[in-house]
């Protein structure tokens, strides 16, 4: 038998509707989680600097320094590579004392400067 008085009827619609709100509570929550777009650095990328031209009238212990200070600038590591850019660099007498010297040792970027200092 079942049970029809106001009661029971009253008593079951408030269980009903008070089980709403904690079914709404328990419902996940989504965030909207924003990322910056990501930078990509800029990288400048500058042509070498043509070294100064050198003529042996001036000291050439300040060539030196110079053309040290420009070679770590231009990114001119290895001896032969410095000195196919120092030959490049002379002129007049300078590149008189260094004529005929082909560049295919290591030694060579000493030996240019050797010359330049008689």
């Amino acid at each position: 038998m079942v049970d029809t008085s106001p009661k029971f009827a009253t008593s079951c619609c408030t269980a009903s509707t008070q089980a709403q709100p904690i079914l709404q509570q328990q419902q996940p929550q989504v965030q909207t989680l924003v990322v910056p777009p990501q930078t990509v650095p800029t990288v400048v990328v500058r042509p070498p600097t043509t070294p100064k031209l050198y003529k042996g009238d001036a000291s050439y212990k300040a060539y030196k320094e110079y053309f040290e200070r420009l070679s770590v600038c231009n990114g001119w590591v290895t001896p032969i590579e410095k000195a196919q850019n120092l030959i490049i660099s002379l002129d007049g007498p300078a590149a008189e004392t260094v004529r005929g010297l082909e560049v295919k040792q290591d030694q060579d970027y000493d030996t240019i400067w050797e010359l330049l200092r008689k």
